[in-house]
């Protein structure tokens, strides 16, 4: 859809710096410069952004700290009927994806088990496998070397979400904005930008939000020059 509308999608053309419309990326022979109507910075957390954004804000404290889980994949070759666990008096979460999503060869599910970590936690592997794994065991599926196991595989720190809403902020509310940056033109999207959902719908409705106030910029400004419309991944 993006393609058949006129974006043109430029891969492994890493951003190195954007200063207002001027994004300074890797190009074939060395550095190379577009220069756009708006700018979209989509999918960075805020630290990113900064390191990024020349004068950007620092908006991890209106973003909330991220939230991080420790992460425990498992495969399983056989049916099976617990589909969801979530913990009460600790933060543990268990579900079964495949399926309903198509994840996994027929007649296997997949298992995503996970530990929230506090902000800042430093945990220990070796104990958080365990408890993972103790989780695996209370919903019937037992770690044994039968070959109903066909996939075990453990990530020690994963980012859930680049900001977590916090009350003391304002909630949802109190997020940066697509325009936190105060930078003319340029925009922020992501799941811990602007005053709804989270997650992926935070994502979507921060970059509909983006693209409202630059239609809503261009339709109060006088007419401008075309200039190429790109998507740097």
């Amino acid at each position: 859809e993006a393609v058949a509308a006129g974006v043109r999608i430029m891969r492994g053309r890493t951003v190195r710096a954007i200063d207002g419309l001027v994004v300074t990326h890797d190009g074939d022979g060395g550095p190379a410069r577009i220069e756009g109507d708006a700018v979209v910075v989509a999918g960075l957390g805020p630290e990113a952004v900064a390191s990024l954004v020349a004068r950007a804000p620092d908006l991890r404290v209106a973003a909330g700290p991220a939230v991080e889980a420790a992460a425990l994949d498992l495969g399983i070759g056989r049916a099976d009927t617990t589909k969801f666990i979530l913990g009460i008096d600790e933060p543990l979460y268990l579900s079964r994806h495949d399926p309903p999503a198509s994840l996994a060869p027929d007649g296997a599910q997949l298992y995503g088990l996970m530990r929230y970590l506090a902000p800042g936690e430093r945990h220990d592997r070796t104990a958080t496998v365990d408890q993972l794994r103790r989780l695996a065991r209370h919903a019937g599926i037992e770690l044994v070397d039968n070959g109903e196991v066909l996939l075990e595989r453990y990530s020690h720190r994963l980012t859930v979400a680049n900001g977590l809403p916090l009350a003391t902020n304002g909630g949802l509310a109190g997020r940066p904005d697509v325009d936190a940056l105060g930078v003319p033109g340029v925009f922020l999207a992501g799941d811990w930008v602007g005053p709804s959902g989270v997650l992926a719908d935070a994502s979507a409705a921060s970059a509909r939000r983006a693209i409202e106030a630059i239609v809503a910029g261009r339709a109060g400004s006088a007419p401008r020059r075309s200039r190429t419309t790109a998507v740097l991944r």
